[in-house]
C-alpha cells in the first residue's frame, strides 16, 4: 500500500515547485473559511433547532481557515495545524448527521488524500494516521455507545446532509483541479528542462569528448572507425573524414607489429570477445610513420538483441613509458650482467636490490641477501657508524671508502664501495658499487716494489759515478806503481833478491788492478763489447772454472734451441764466475748448483724492469742456508757483505754488468729453500764474429811516439817504458797542446808516427776530440786510447773513432810494448 501511495505521489505531485503547494493550500484555507462564515453560518442561523455548539463550530472553522490562510501569506505552511482542527471540527457533524455510518462513507475519501497530497514525508503519514484513528474510534464509539449518537429533526438532518456533502463535494473538485493544473504544469515544465538537460548534455559530451586529453575512438562491429576525437586526429595526423569508415587495421594500427605479431588477428579476436579485451596494449602507428603505444580501455556496446553494435574504445599514450620501461629493463640487464657487484639500500642501511654479481660473487641467495644490511657484509664496517656514513652520503651525495668484504663461507677480500645518494619518489636510497681491489692491491704492491727496485737502481748508479771516480784515480796512481816496477823489473837480474821483491809489489799491483777493475765494471766504466754470444758455452766455461777444487757440483739444463744473446762474452763470464763462487760460499760443506736456461718473451704485464721483446732467462739457484729477508734488498749494493773475507762487490759487479747489457737481475730466497737468482739477457739475431789469431809481435823500431796525459807522473813513466823499448817520446798535458805539437811536427817534416792519449782530460780537451781534430789535420794518424775510467762507449768501439788499439791503465811494460806495437804494424 506504502509503495502504491508513494507512486501515486511521485505521478502527481513530483517536481512540484514550493509556490504551487502554497497556492493550493491558501485556495483550500479561503474556501473553507467562505464556506463556513458566508455559507454554512448564515443558513443555520435560520435554523433554531440547531444547537449553539454547531454554530459556534462554523465560526471556529471559518475562523481557523482566516488564519491558516493569513500565516500561508505570511511564508508558515502549518498543513498539518490545519487538517488536524478540520478532522477534529468534522466530528461533531459526523454525529449529527446520525452517525459514522451513515456520512464517512460519503467525504472520508476526500479527507484521507488532503494529507496524502499537501504533506510529505513522516508529516503525511502522521496525519493519515490521526484521520484512521479518529475515524476508528467514532465507529467503535458508534457501536459500543449507541445512545450517545444525537438525531435531529428532518430539516437538520436536510441541512447537514447538504453541509457534509457540500464539503466533500468541494474537497473532490479541488483536488481533481488541482491533479489536472499540476499535471499539466508538470509535462510542461518536465518537457521544458528534458529539452534543456538534453542541450546542455549534448554540449557537456562534446566539450568532454573533443577537449579531452586522451584517445577517444569508436568503431563498429566490423572493425571500420566511425568516430575520433580531436586529440586522436592531432595525435596521429589525419583529419576525421579521412579516418571515418577505414578499417582501424591498416590506418592507425600497423598490419604487422614490431615484434612480427599479426594485428588483424588480434583485432579480430577482440570482436569475438571484447569482455577480455576491456585493457590493451598495443602499438600503433601515426601517418608520418611514427609507431607509438597506446593503452586502450574497450567498451562493447550492444543492441536490443545483444549483438556487438560498435566498442567504444579510450586511449592513452604510453610510448614514453613503455621506453622508460624498456631502458629499465636494459639497465635490469646491464646490472645483471655488470662484472662489479651492485647494491641498493634503504635509509636503515638495509639491502633492498642486488644484481647477479653480488648475488653469485657473495654466495648468498637474494632472499638472503634482502635479510642483511650493508654493514654485515664486512669485517671493518661497525652498525653503529651507519648513522654517521648516512649523513655524510645526504651532505655529499656520493662518497668511496675502502673495507674488508665478507662472503658467506667466510672469506674476505679488499673491496672499494662507491656509494651514491639517491632520491625517488619521496623516499631515499643509496646505490652501492662493490670493486674488487685484490687486483689493485697487487699491482700497487708491484709498483711498491717496481719503485724501490728503480730507487735502488738510482742509488747503484749514484754509487757507481763515486766509484768510477775513485777507480779513475785509483788507475792513475797504480798506473805510476806498475809501470815503475816494471821498468824497475827491466834492470835487475832475474835471480836477484829484489827481482823477487818486485814480482811480489807488481802481484799486489795486479790484485789492486782487479779490485780496480771491479770498481769500474760496478761503476759503468765501459761499454761492453757486444756480439752474438753462444751463451751455453759461457756457462758452463766460467761454471767449470769457478768450481775448480771445489766441493760444490753443478746441473746445467739448457733448454733446446736456445737464442743467442747480444752481450760481451768476458763481461759474461764475470757474471756467472761471481754467482758460481756466491754459491759456493752459501754452500761450504758442498751441494748442487743448478743452472738453467731457456727462451722467453716479455710483455708489459711481466712488469719486469726490462723492455718488451725477446729474453734467454738464466735461472741460478743453490741449496745453501739463503740470504736473511732484511737483507735482499741490499745484496746487490756496492761494499755490502756479510762475509768476512769478502769485498761487496761480486753481486754488485753482476747488477751492473746486466744493467750495461739491457738485461736484468733479480734474487729471490725464500726460508729454507736457498737462493735463486734469475737473469734476463736480450736474445741477438747477429752470427758470432770469429776471433782473428794473435800474430806474433815484431821488432820494434826508432818511432816517434806522442803522449796526451793530464798526470805528469803517468806521462813520466810511460815515456820511460817506451824510451827504454826504443822510442822517441815527446809529452803532452792536454788536448790543446797535443794538437799544436802535432801540427808542428807535421810542418817541420818528421810527423809522429804514433800518439797516445788519455781519453779523460779534467777542464781540458780529452783524447775523443783531440783525435777527431788531428784527423782532419792528418787522416793517416795512429794512435791508442789510454783510459781508466770512462762513460763514452770510445774504449768499446775505439776503431770506430779513429783508433788503433787501447792501452787499460793500470799497465805493466809487457802491455805497453804489445799495445804499441800492434798499432804501428
Amino acid at each position: 500500500m506504502d509503495l502504491q501511495l508513494e507512486q501515486f505521489w511521485n505521478f502527481v505531485a513530483k517536481d512540484q515547485t514550493l509556490a504551487l503547494q502554497l497556492r493550493l493550500f491558501r485556495l483550500m484555507c479561503l474556501t473553507l473559511a467562505v464556506v463556513c462564515l458566508f455559507v454554512v453560518l448564515p443558513v443555520n442561523l435560520f435554523e433554531t433547532s440547531l444547537p449553539l455548539a454547531v454554530n459556534l463550530s462554523d465560526i471556529t472553522l471559518g475562523l481557523f481557515g482566516v488564519y491558516c490562510y493569513s500565516q500561508s501569506c505570511r511564508g508558515k505552511n502549518r498543513v498539518l495545524l490545519f487538517l488536524t482542527v478540520l478532522i477534529l471540527m468534522m466530528n461533531p457533524v459526523w454525529f449529527l448527521n446520525g452517525g459514522i455510518n451513515g456520512s464517512v462513507t460519503g467525504f472520508f475519501f476526500p479527507i484521507i488524500m488532503l494529507p496524502l497530497v499537501l504533506c510529505r514525508g513522516r508529516t503525511r503519514w502522521l496525519v493519515v494516521g490521526f484521520v484512521v484513528l479518529d475515524v476508528s474510534a467514532l465507529m467503535l464509539t458508534e457501536y459500543f455507545f449507541p445512545d450517545l449518537v444525537l438525531r435531529l429533526n428532518v430539516r437538520s438532518e436536510w441541512f447537514l446532509d447538504n453541509f457534509t456533502g457540500v464539503i466533500s463535494c468541494f474537497i473532490a473538485i479541488v483536488l481533481v483541479v488541482w491533479v489536472i493544473v499540476t499535471s499539466y504544469d508538470r509535462e510542461q515544465q518536465q518537457l521544458s528542462r528534458y529539452a534543456k538537460e538534453l542541450a546542455v548534455s549534448e554540449e557537456n559530451y562534446r566539450s568532454v569528448v573533443e577537449n579531452a586529453m586522451s584517445i577517444i575512438l569508436r568503431m563498429d562491429a566490423a572493425g571500420k572507425i566511425i568516430f575520433i576525437n580531436r586529440f586522436a586526429e592531432e595525435l596521429f595526423g589525419y583529419k576525421r573524414e579521412e579516418l571515418v569508415g577505414r578499417d582501424i587495421v591498416g590506418s592507425i594500427v600497423p598490419t604487422i607489429s614490431s615484434k612480427g605479431e599479426s594485428m588483424a588477428t588480434k583485432m579480430s579476436e577482440l570482436m569475438r570477445s571484447p569482455e577480455k579485451f576491456s585493457l590493451t596494449e598495443n602499438e600503433n602507428i601515426c601517418r608520418d610513420g611514427r609507431r607509438i603505444w597506446i593503452t586502450w580501455t574497450n567498451q562493447p556496446i550492444y543492441d536490443e538483441q545483444r549483438q556487438l553494435r560498435e566498442i567504444l574504445c579510450v586511449g592513452a599514450d604510453v610510448t614514453q613509458r613503455v621506453a622508460l620501461l624498456e631502458q629499465l629493463r636494459l639497465t635490469q640487464i646491464t646490472m645483471d650482467a655488470a662484472a662489479e657487484q651492485i647494491l641498493w639500500t634503504d635509509d636503515r642501511g638495509r639491502i633492498i636490490y642486488a644484481n647477479a654479481a653480488a648475488i653469485n660473487g657473495m654466495g648468498y641467495s637474494e632472499a638472503e641477501l634482502r635479510a642483511l644490511t650493508l654493514t654485515e657484509l664486512a669485517t671493518d664496517f661497525p652498525a653503529e657508524t651507519w648513522a654517521e656514513r648516512w649523513l655524510g652520503f645526504k651532505r655529499d651525495h656520493f662518497a668511496t671508502f675502502e673495507l674488508t668484504q665478507r662472503f658467506k663461507d667466510g672469506r674476505t677480500r679488499p673491496a672499494e664501495l662507491s656509494v651514491s645518494y639517491i632520491q625517488v619518489a619521496g623516499k631515499e636510497y643509496t646505490a652501492v658499487f662493490i670493486r674488487d681491489l685484490t687486483g689493485r692491491r697487487q699491482n700497487e704492491e708491484k709498483r711498491l716494489r717496481h719503485e724501490q727496485q728503480m730507487q735502488h737502481l738510482q742509488r747503484l748508479e749514484s754509487l757507481g759515478l763515486l766509484a768510477g771516480g775513485i777507480a779513475h784515480d785509483f788507475n792513475n796512481l797504480l798506473t805510476a806503481i806498475l809501470a815503475n816496477i816494471s821498468l824497475a823489473k827491466m834492470d835487475l837480474p832475474a835471480n836477484s833478491e829484489n827481482h823477487e821483491v818486485l814480482a811480489e809489489a807488481e802481484q799486489a799491483s795486479f790484485q789492486a788492478k782487479s779490485l780496480t777493475g771491479q770498481l769500474l765494471t760496478f761503476a759503468k766504466g765501459g761499454k761492453p763489447v757486444k756480439a752474438a754470444v753462444n751463451l751455453e758455452l759461457v756457462i758452463r766455461d766460467s761454471t767449470s772454472f769457478a768450481l775448480r777444487g771445489k766441493p760444490v757440483k753443478s746441473a746445467i739444463q739448457i733448454a733446446p734451441g736456445l737464442l743467442l744473446v747480444e752481450a760481451d762474452a768476458a763481461q759474461l763470464t764475470q757474471v756467472f764466475h761471481n754467482l758460481v763462487l756466491n754459491a759456493c760460499q752459501a754452500m761450504p760443506d758442498g751441494g748442487l748448483i743448478t743452472i738453467r736456461a731457456k727462451n722467453r718473451t716479455v710483455t708489459t704485464a711481466d712488469n719486469l724492469l726490462v723492455a718488451p721483446g725477446d729474453f734467454v732467462e738464466v735461472t741460478v739457484h743453490d741449496a745453501g742456508c739463503g740470504i736473511p729477508a732484511e737483507h735482499l734488498d741490499k745484496v746487490f749494493d756496492p761494499y755490502f757483505t756479510t762475509k768476512s773475507t769478502g769485498t761487496g762487490l761480486g753481486l754488485a759487479v753482476v747488477h751492473s754488468i746486466m744493467i750495461s747489457h739491457l738485461g736484468a737481475v733479480t734474487v729471490e730466497s725464500p726460508a729454507g729453500g736457498g737462493t735463486t737468482f734469475h737473469l734476463l739477457l736480450p736474445v741477438s739475431q747477429k752470427i758470432p764474429m770469429a776471433v782473428p789469431p794473435v800474430e806474433p809481435p815484431g821488432t820494434p823500431q826508432r818511432h816517434r811516439i806522442l803522449i796526451m796525459d793530464d798526470d805528469a807522473m803517468v806521462s813520466r813513466v810511460l815515456g820511460k817504458i817506451l824510451g827504454k823499448l826504443g822510442y822517441e817520446v815527446a809529452m803532452a798535458p792536454d788536448g790543446e797542446t797535443a794538437l799544436q805539437s802535432y801540427q808542428k811536427a807535421v810542418a817541420d817534416g818528421h810527423a809522429f808516427d804514433l800518439v797516445v792519449m788519455d781519453l779523460t782530460i779534467p777542464g781540458g780537451m780529452g783524447g775523443k776530440e783531440t783525435m777527431r781534430r788531428i784527423l782532419e789535420l792528418d787522416p793517416n794518424v795512429k794512435a791508442v786510447v789510454s783510459s781508466g775510467y770512462s762513460h763514452d762507449p770510445v774504449l768499446a768501439e775505439h776503431q770506430a773513432f779513429g783508433f788503433k788499439g787501447v792501452i787499460l791503465k793500470p799497465y805493466t811494460q809487457e802491455q805497453v810494448q804489445a799495445a804499441v806495437r800492434k798499432a804501428l804494424e
